[in-house]
């Protein structure tokens, strides 16, 4: 493994729980994989591990190195099959996360679009009323129609999200939805 390739917290476990076979020192395991990974990950990694049979031996806690872990071989081999179960969780935990922040850029992006057609709508009316008392009316008519044309994209989006943001929260409105169009 070279140096910055990250390490999953699955992976960080098995590694602990191989190397506490023999035992291992807290700040040890920091030392080692402080390149592969997060201090919280490592601190999760290691809160896995003793759901895995890795314990704390209090006699050889030390000063500087911190508290001296070991594995328990019986615990280990009766739960070792759960650690597949630890990664599909960690997976989906890692794509729930993504789609939450997927989901809050394309909301930032449809609010700052939403905004842009309002801006551009009210400077539209305003260029509409300046021509107006101008004397310009061909161009102040051509500008009020671009501003209801705004309005209208403006109302369109706005509606469109609204109703997302509906179907979102509650489910069953779809049905209805569904129900009422036949």
């Amino acid at each position: 493994m070279e140096q910055g390739d990250r390490l999953c917290v699955v992976e960080l476990t098995q590694r602990i729980l191989q190397m506490s076979d023999v035992g291992i020192y807290r700040e040890s395991i920091f030392e080692v994989f402080q390149s592969f990974a997060t201090k919280k990950d490592i601190r999760q990694a290691i809160a896995y591990a003793k759901t895995f049979g890795l314990y704390s031996v209090p006699s050889l806690r030390d000063s500087t190195l911190g508290t001296y872990y070991q594995l328990d071989p019986q615990t280990y081999q009766q739960r070792k099959h759960q650690v597949k179960d630890i990664a599909v969780r960690e997976i989906k935990g890692r794509q729930q996360d993504a789609a939450q922040r997927s989901l809050a850029v394309n909301k930032d992006a449809i609010e700052d679009m939403l905004a842009i057609v309002r801006a551009l709508m009210v400077l539209m009316l305003f260029l509409s009323a300046s021509f107006w008392f101008s004397g310009q009316k061909y161009v102040a008519s051509v500008s009020l129609f671009g501003a209801m044309g705004a309005a209208l994209t403006w109302q369109l989006q706005r509606m469109f999200v609204q109703r997302y943001q509906l179907h979102k929260s509650n489910p069953s409105v779809e049905g209805q939805a569904r129900s009422l169009r036949r």
